[in-house]
């Protein structure tokens, strides 16, 4: 929690601030690079576009590595063998694509798989909590007609299951089950 709260918000200020200050850099340099190459003015503005769309993209790409790893060096380096040995386990890569393998094929990266896992895990958890709603009120039905109690109470709980299975089947279809049954 430490590292949370103390130590990472000044780390990663002082890790953007340098990182700005070569993005800084490398925009003059490629900028004296460009003027001094360069025969006209509309090819020296298309040419410092195209620098600053690059340089930033490395920014970028620098930030996402560094904040995406910054965790995974902290604690695969500290003190504690038990958070150490497990950060390795968690960190190590367990199977190695082999290089004939990713030269002749793209392999995706879980960055790339991001924006259809995300979606696909949060609809997987409202199913999961729709799965559980529905048990708890087949235990409510259950109770209710156990203890003979009036009709409609009965009725409105059991348009609500209804409702729920409705959701989850909605669900279902886009997760790509075929059948929901009923437990």
């Amino acid at each position: 929690m430490s590292l949370q709260v103390n130590e990472w918000p000044e780390i990663e200020k002082d890790y953007r601030s340098r990182i700005e200050q070569e993005r800084k850099a490398a925009i003059a340099e490629g900028e004296n690079q460009i003027r001094a190459v360069a025969s006209d003015l509309s090819e020296i503005e298309r040419r410092e576009r195209e620098l600053h769309i690059h340089i930033k993209e490395e920014y970028d790409a620098r930030l996402r590595e560094y904040t995406m790893t910054y965790l995974e060096k902290v604690l695969c380096s500290n003190p504690d063998d038990s958070v150490r040995n497990i950060s390795l386990e968690l960190a190590a890569e367990r199977h190695v694509l082999s290089k004939v393998f990713t030269k002749y094929t793209h392999v995706t990266t879980d960055d790339e798989r991001l924006p259809d896992i995300v979606p696909r895990a949060v609809i997987e958890y409202k199913d999961a909590i729709l799965e559980w709603q529905i048990q708890q009120l087949n235990r409510q039905i259950k109770n209710a007609f156990a203890e003979s109690k009036n009709e409609t109470e009965c009725l409105v709980l059991m348009e609500r299951l209804n409702e729920l299975h409705t959701l989850r089947r909605d669900m279902a279809t886009y997760l790509g089950e075929r059948i929901i049954l009923p437990r």
